[in-house]
């Protein structure tokens, strides 16, 4: 998903398109036909899908037109746009390719492996982690330039991977393994996921504590991770939302009061950041049956 309402999916022969947050999805219409494994969107217009014998499809209008990148490599099965020059594939046979120039361009840096690589993701311009067969796991901290091997503690295919900041990511994969780092990526963690007979395929985290796995053959598999420690709306923190909690907001707005910490308890409308439409949020919550607060962040009590 580019925001909240827009997300792309593709598959064998076919890119779909959602504008309402997955109520309903559109079929795209893609130059060529094939198996497509991954799609990355940088925002709600500009995204790449990648998928069999090299194949790299770029679009800069939302899915209405597709550029032919295609490279001819291996089947490419993970891709991530780090901004709208840089983005990595990952494939077959240890492949990793890298554009510098939008796309135009992809040169293969080199992994140093020949086990498939599966999926990739990036924290940042810098920052970097590709996963794929027996357990391998790659590390970049120049873009995508040089990588190298670190440890998983695990022979079992890795599958997917999130990086939620700089120094903290989710990996998953066979038999249910879900690894985590919180040094960068330097090392990694067995983390208990209640599943041995099937695969965990992908993984996502929105923020940093809230985050979702996928898989299973045959069997659909859905895990979610949340952490919630505080309440949206409730901006002096005593756990309610109440008149006392507007007067926290004006108090901090307009009298250089206390900020709400952490700062989603004043984002009563979710829209980031403590203003003055959030006041009349919680107002027309508590004295008119408008909406509750929006939950986001840590704030998911």
């Amino acid at each position: 998903f580019a925001n909240a309402n827009v997300g792309y999916v593709a598959g064998d022969g076919t890119i779909l398109k959602t504008t309402d947050g997955g109520n309903n999805w559109t079929a795209l219409t893609p130059p060529i036909f094939n198996t497509f494994w991954s799609v990355h969107f940088l925002n709600a217009n500009t995204g790449t899908v990648v998928g069999g014998s090299g194949a790299i499809l770029q679009t800069t209008n939302a899915g209405t037109d597709w550029t032919d990148q295609s490279t001819g490599s291996s089947d490419l099965r993970g891709v991530y746009l780090l901004n709208a020059n840089k983005g990595v594939a990952v494939g077959n046979g240890g492949t990793i390719l890298r554009t510098t120039n939008g796309g135009s361009n992809w040169s293969s840096p080199g992994s140093g492996t020949l086990l498939n690589l599966n999926g990739v993701a990036f924290a940042d311009t810098s920052f970097g982690i590709a996963v794929g067969d027996s357990g391998k796991i790659l590390r970049t901290t120049d873009g995508g330039g040089n990588w190298s091997s670190q440890t998983s503690g695990t022979n079992n295919n890795l599958w997917g991977v999130s990086l939620i900041d700089s120094n903290n990511g989710v990996i998953v994969g066979e038999r249910g393994v879900i690894l985590k780092t919180a040094n960068s990526g330097t090392a990694w963690s067995f983390q208990p996921s209640g599943i041995l007979y099937n695969h965990l395929l992908a993984v996502d985290f929105s923020y940093s504590n809230i985050g979702w796995a996928v898989g299973g053959f045959g069997i659909g598999i859905i895990l979610t991770y949340k952490q919630c420690s505080a309440k949206s709306g409730d901006a002096n923190g005593d756990n309610n939302v109440l008149l006392s909690d507007v007067v926290t907001l004006i108090n901090f707005l307009f009298k250089s009061g206390p900020a709400p910490s952490p700062t989603c308890r004043g984002d009563a409308n979710g829209v980031g950041g403590v203003v003055l439409s959030d006041v009349v949020y919680i107002i027309n919550f508590l004295f008119k049956s408008g909406p509750a607060p929006v939950k986001t962040g840590v704030c998911c009590l």
